[in-house]
């Protein structure tokens, strides 16, 4: 498996247990409370933040390849004229 999908899959998945964890902890605040509200706000934060760099990360590798993708047929389109 290539190093970057690698990296991004070991990203998605610190993702997943830091929701987890949040959501944990922001149940237990509710019907009690462990973390005062600015730790839950600041972990929120923090989830926002990583979760928009990863999907940016993933829009922009997506958007690299449908314009190779679309390359090809605009030179599929011109070998196919030519013939």
């Amino acid at each position: 498996m290539p190093k970057q999908k690698t990296l991004i899959i070991t990203g998605a998945i610190i993702i997943i247990i830091v929701s987890i964890i949040t959501l944990y902890q922001i149940i237990r605040a509710i019907f009690g409370g462990t973390w005062s509200t600015e730790n839950i706000t600041i972990a929120l934060l923090i989830l926002n933040l990583t979760i928009s760099f990863t999907l940016a990360g993933m829009i922009g590798d997506l958007r690299s390849k449908l314009y190779g993708h679309f390359g090809y047929h605009k030179g599929l389109e011109e070998r196919l004229k030519k013939a």
